[in-house]
């Protein structure tokens, strides 16, 4: 396939090449005087066909020893969030900065795209330092590169291309989805002062001492420590009760479905996506967990600084498990709360919730309609159903967009 790919670029750069006249005018003009030094005898008119004859090679000479010396870094690891566009930063050296007129273009998959088609240009103000924007369509991980750099010879006849950067790996978060807060909740986030009053409440256990970061509370710095060692220490405390939440995303097989670059995973992982953010914004633990193909892939995950490390995880979710729902759902029943978000809710996940409504633990479905995606199912009657055993259940409709429709072919 690269083969094909490469002669039809170059059958393509031959055309347009025969179609420039800084390339075909000397051409012309030297076949021309060679043919009239030729017939006539005219011996001058052989030095100015020669002349003439050589300037493209002579151009594509210089242009080529020119690009070699120019050398690039490159941005190695990128982090991005579906449907959004990140930067991909190349630099140069200052002794061979890249060329006025040229272009940078980076080979990636068909879930990527670069907003610049036909390449990024070299900012003639800043040409030692180029930002290539492309767009993100897809969660996961992947790779981008190689990196072509493509100019022109000095009197601007032939492309020139080298490559100038290998390979990138990019994280794409899943987008975040809108999730209401459920009565469970609902105290621990909506407001900065419904926090600090549940903080006050359900502290728990004296843990240890750690680092500061913005956002504790003065009052929890410890003195003592602080003085000793120089930086700013706070109490830890254990979180119990109301101060901690499980939030588990279903992967289990079967749950990744629907064409285009949106799937029913990519939505419920962004919902999952929106909870960690509130969540632990709010000052609340969370435990992540989601099925794996050996059984249960956990998180432990507070503060603010921790999101990343969530929403890489669910990056790299996929339903591959063979554990159900309802038998992840059992092994996290909590004093404090579950949020359980799947596409695939079933009768053992029913029968589960029950068990763990009665066990005291509050549980909230997030429920990703699967008509969105092409499955037919009464989403109308699960709820109702999970409503009735106990559970929460928030119904999440994917809005159809040009970005969902769209073939990852």
């Amino acid at each position: 396939m690269n083969g094909i790919i490469d002669i039809k670029r170059t059958a393509k750069e031959a055309l347009e090449l025969l179609a420039n006249p800084r390339f075909i005018g000397p051409v012309l003009a030297g076949t021309f005087c060679l043919t009239v030094a030729t017939v006539i005898g005219i011996t001058y008119l052989f030095s100015m066909a020669t002349v003439l004859l050589c300037m493209p090679a002579a151009s594509y000479i210089v242009g080529i020893l020119a690009i070699r010396k120019i050398t690039c870094s490159h941005t190695k690891l990128l982090k991005a969030t579906q449907g959004a566009s990140f930067f991909l930063e190349i630099r140069s050296d200052k002794s061979n900065p890249l060329p006025e007129g040229a272009f940078v273009k980076v080979s990636a998959p068909p879930v990527f795209s670069q907003i610049d088609k036909n390449g990024t240009p070299v900012d003639s103000e800043n040409n030692c330092r180029l930002l290539v924007e492309i767009e993100a369509l897809k969660r996961g991980r992947f790779r981008i590169g190689p990196i072509d750099l493509i100019a022109q010879d000095p009197l601007g006849m032939f492309k020139l291309r080298k490559r100038i950067g290998d390979y990138s790996e990019i994280i794409v978060y899943p987008k975040p989805i809108r999730v209401s807060i459920s009565p469970m909740t609902r105290r621990s986030f909506t407001s900065e002062e419904s926090g600090q009053s549940l903080r006050r409440t359900a502290r728990g256990d004296f843990a240890g001492v750690r680092e500061y970061r913005t956002g504790d509370e003065y009052k929890r710095i410890h003195w003592k420590t602080t003085a000793r060692t120089g930086s700013p220490k706070v109490i830890e405390y254990e979180g119990t009760g109301m101060n901690s939440a499980v939030v588990a995303l279903d992967t289990s097989k079967g749950t990744d479905f629907g064409e285009g670059l949106i799937t029913s995973l990519d939505a419920a992982a962004g919902a999952a996506a929106y909870m960690l953010d509130r969540l632990l914004s709010s000052g609340m633990r969370v435990r992540l967990v989601m099925q794996s193909e050996n059984g249960v892939k956990e998180m432990e995950l507070a503060g603010r600084q921790s999101v990343a490390a969530g929403m890489e995880a669910l990056a790299d979710a996929k339903a591959s498990s063979s554990l159900s729902a309802a038998e992840m759902i059992m092994q996290y029943a909590t004093e404090g709360g579950i949020v359980l978000i799947t596409s695939r809710p079933d009768d053992k996940l029913k029968a589960a919730v029950r068990r763990a409504a009665a066990s005291g633990t509050a549980v909230h479905i997030v429920l990703i309609d699967p008509r969105q995606f092409g499955v037919e199912f009464d989403t109308g009657k699960a709820a109702a159903e999970f409503n009735r055993v106990g559970a929460e259940v928030e119904l999440i409709q994917w809005q159809k967009t040009s970005l969902a429709d769209r073939s990852t072919a």
